[in-house]
Formats: C-alpha cells, structure tokens, sequence
C-alpha cells in the first residue's frame, strides 16, 4: 500500500469476493491518502486506487487500523484469497516461531520474515528486532494462520496486535 504522502506498508486480504476486496492495514499506512495505491503480491508493479472505507481508527498510531477496498474485477488478481485467522486457542504469549509478511525495501520488494514472538502483553504483541517499518500492515503468521498484524517498529523490534483485536476491529464492517 503507497499513498501519495509518500508512505509505504503492507496490508492483507480478510475477504474476497466478485469484484471486491478488502484488505486490513495498520491505519498510519494510509493516513492522509482516502484512495491509497494497492499492490498485490501476485500481480506486481500493477498498483490499483483503494478506498479507505469511514471507521479508519487515525488517531491511534499504535493500535489504529483501518480497512482499503479494492473494486473492479479487472483490479484484482485471478485466484486471491483472504487469509485464515486463527482461533482463540492460536492466541500467542511468547517465545512461538512466527513469519511476517511484508516490504524489505522500495518498489516491490517483498519479503517473509522468521521471527520469533518475544513476548504479549495484553493484545500487545513484541517480535525479535529485524521487521522494518514498511511490514507495517502486515500479517503475523503462525501455521498457515494470521495471530497478530505488525503495527510499528520501536527500538528495532516490531511491535503488533493480535488477531483478535483485527477481527473485532472488523466485526462493525
């Protein structure tokens, strides 16, 4: 996700259907920009206008998150799909192996990280230092199952929240 005041981070997909998707992100992501551009992962250098839907949270640049639709089926990749979240049972509390999803650089640098989860507090979620700003937005993966989404880097480590607080976030769309 790129917006035209020129910052960067990453988002994933919570569902698809025809001709619409609808992709979670940390909402500092998309501050200032109601019609961010979208990459998808399987469709490259082809950015697509999203829209940021109302209820964007912009006033919480740790915990905030906001919801980017995407419409027209010609904008959107043959075959996507949202990613699974885990249950109340995959909730993490430390020390779990974990991948990241997210942007290693400029342009469309993809990258999946190995990380472990240091520790959570709360539906605060610390991973091992290395996760750069631009995974902002990003899954937490554990599984094959989104737990978290990395919401900012502090001191180095990233820091994120669970699952859950993305699922209630989204409970009101």
């Amino acid at each position: 996700i790129t917006t035209t005041t020129g910052q960067t981070g990453t988002g994933f997909i919570v569902r698809a259907e025809a001709g619409l998707v609808y992709i979670v992100t940390a909402s500092h992501v998309i501050a200032g920009d109601n019609q961010p551009e979208v990459e998808f992962f399987t469709k490259r250098n082809v950015p697509t206008k999203g829209s940021v839907l109302p209820g964007a949270e912009l006033n919480d640049d740790l915990r905030g998150l906001a919801l980017v639709v995407v419409r027209k089926q010609e904008n959107i990749p043959a075959g996507i799909m949202a990613l699974a979240f885990g249950t109340s049972a995959d909730l993490v509390s430390g020390g779990e192996e974990a991948f990241v999803i997210g942007h290693s650089g400029g342009g469309s640098n993809w990258a999946v990280l190995k990380r472990n989860i240091s520790n959570r507090v709360g539906r605060d979620i610390s991973l091992d230092p290395g996760v750069a700003a631009r995974f902002s937005g990003g899954p937490i993966i554990i599984q094959n199952q989104v737990v978290g989404i990395v919401m900012s880097n502090q001191d180095g480590f990233a820091k994120g929240i669970t699952h859950k607080s993305v699922l209630n976030y989204m409970e009101g769309f």
